[in-house]
């Protein structure tokens, strides 16, 4: 009979250590499976929501999900529907729908909650006001007391309407207390 020595290794092999996690979001989903590894509540199986995302990984968008946002007809492209009873969907149903339904002029794209207010006699940001201060580029107003059509500099005021009949928007007349002198008048 033959002995055989066998001797012990101080050698232990180690355990083989799991792949490192690319699964950045905390969701226990990594890449590739993981759509937006950003968002942890955007991964397969989770549940689609109306957000114009793709959260179930599956490559549509907002499939399935409940009909949860109002949208409302937009005649004049402006971002704002017609008040009335808005359509539910998730999506849009057409070109010419908006979120919002707080549009006071379906048919004029400067017209709306949020436009500027124009010297035009309109509402144009749809808040029950014409004209009201501030507004864009309101014309100046110079008192004419010598009726020419051309006023003078001094007392001039900035605002849609001429606060008189007497007030004039060219500034231009250099003696405004005789009418025949104001700038092209014949000599």
């Amino acid at each position: 009979m033959v002995w055989l020595a066998v001797s012990c290794s101080p050698f232990k092999p180690e355990r083989a250590s799991p792949l490192p996690s690319h699964d950045h979001d905390g969701d226990g989903f990594d890449l590739p499976f993981d759509c937006d590894d950003t968002n942890p509540s955007v991964h397969p199986g989770a549940t689609e929501l109306c957000n114009d995302a793709d959260d179930n990984c599956d490559g549509a968008i907002d499939e399935g999900a409940p009909a949860d946002r109002l949208w409302f007809p937009d005649s004049d492209g402006d971002g704002h529907g017609t008040p009335t009873s808005g359509y539910a969907s998730c999506t849009a149903p057409g070109d010419a729908w908006a979120l919002a339904g707080d549009d006071c002029d379906d048919a004029d794209p400067t017209t709306h909650p949020g436009a500027d207010e124009l010297c035009d006699g309109v509402d144009n940001d749809c808040d029950s006001e014409v004209d009201e201060e501030p507004t864009v580029a309101p014309p100046t107003w110079y008192l004419d007391l010598d009726g020419d059509g051309y006023g003078r500099e001094e007392g001039a005021v900035t605002q849609c309407q001429a606060p008189s009949s007497a007030h004039v928007t060219d500034g231009d007349d250099c003696n405004d207390d005789v009418a025949t002198v104001f700038p092209g008048a014949p000599v």
